[in-house]
């Protein structure tokens, strides 16, 4: 991906420490750019990494200049294999 600058929402930094998840994380979700869904409509993507053990899901909309984060969360571990890889979630 092209070097952009990350911008926050307001709702995704008060997200982000309410459920103790740094920038650090969150950048290197979007660099790593695992896209799990897009609306394209809105063009907002929803990306998921996986930091230290823990999962972490980025919702971001792809400005020219930069990359918006709307929004970022802790998805279930239903999302994902036991091998680590992205799943539709399994109830």
């Amino acid at each position: 991906m092209n070097k952009k600058v990350v911008k926050y929402t307001d709702h995704a930094e008060k997200r982000m420490f309410e459920r103790g998840i740094s920038k650090a994380e969150v950048e290197k979700t979007i660099e790593e750019w695992d896209v799990i869904e897009i609306l394209p409509e809105k063009n907002t993507y929803i990306l998921w990494g996986k930091n230290h053990g823990l999962y972490v899901h980025v919702v971001c909309m792809d400005e020219s200049a930069n990359y918006l984060v709307i929004s970022v969360y802790r998805p279930s571990k239903s999302y994902f294999s036991e091998q680590s890889e992205y799943r539709e979630r399994i109830d």
